[in-house]
């Protein structure tokens, strides 16, 4: 992960106390993250049996209530975003590791059924990181094992999207609400990244054919219009084989 994003998150987890703000979205977007959930397991196949991996848990706000749907559930993110989740939340189920992935060392053998990463990609640096950080995270499916890379920030989805009339009102809509909600939120801290990925069609279609030629099996999902930018974003699933 980009090191500006990833310390962002840190102090955000460090100087807010609102779990959506934390997790890198806005105040008007509460009532649409409470839908995420339900999208995701339905789209990971979640069952009571997994053993399940979110990478980039953020405040726990997706973490903590998937793990009440699976045997044991780890998250990895910023230490200090570990720390304002076990404030939040404690229990056994839960491992937190407080680490940049990219980083992470997982012991031998280690594998997961379902892997979660959520609103992620558009945080890392470039192209060759995200499939670094890819490779790392697909290498720890089990067999039959399916990974969701959830919420990505396609620029030229969202540009087909907001050429077109709907899309249009939309957005004029949406500004003006943010605009709204920016004077009541407090201030993010830390500095602008300037560095962050923009990821693309070209992006999507690569890594779709990457795992592919590898044996895996790979989907793009779209999003509910519901979900926070349901609009403009899209899901690809990655399924091992056995």
């Amino acid at each position: 992960m980009s090191r500006v994003s990833f310390d962002n998150y840190g102090r955000l987890a460090r100087g807010i106390e609102d779990s959506t703000l934390v997790s890198g979205r806005y105040s008007i977007q509460k009532r649409a993250e409470r839908m995420i959930v339900s999208d995701i397991a339905k789209k990971l196949q979640i069952e009571p049996v997994d053993e399940l991996l979110e990478i980039g848990c953020g405040a726990g706000n997706l973490l903590i209530p998937l793990s009440f749907m699976v045997k044991s559930a780890v998250g990895i993110d910023h230490p200090y975003v570990c720390q304002y989740i076990r404030q939040r939340f404690s229990d056994p189920r839960i491992e937190l590791i407080g680490i940049n992935f990219l980083d992470y060392k997982p012991e031998a053998g280690s594998a997961f059924d379902k892997i979660l990463i959520y609103s992620v990609i558009n945080t890392l640096s470039d192209g060759e990181e995200a499939f670094r950080f890819l490779d790392k995270a697909v290498a720890l499916l089990a067999p039959h094992g399916r990974l969701l890379l959830g919420d990505i920030a396609n620029v030229d989805r969202k540009q087909r999207f907001l050429s077109t009339p709907a899309g249009q009102a939309f957005e004029k809509k949406w500004k003006a609400e943010l605009n709204a909600s920016r004077r009541r939120e407090p201030e993010q801290p830390g500095p602008r990244d300037e560095t962050v990925f923009r990821p693309s069609d070209e992006f999507v279609l690569s890594m779709l054919r990457r795992y592919r030629d590898r044996g895996f099996e790979t989907h793009t999902l779209p999003q509910p219009a519901s979900l926070p930018f349901g609009y403009t974003r899209e899901d690809v699933l990655v399924v091992a084989p056995g």
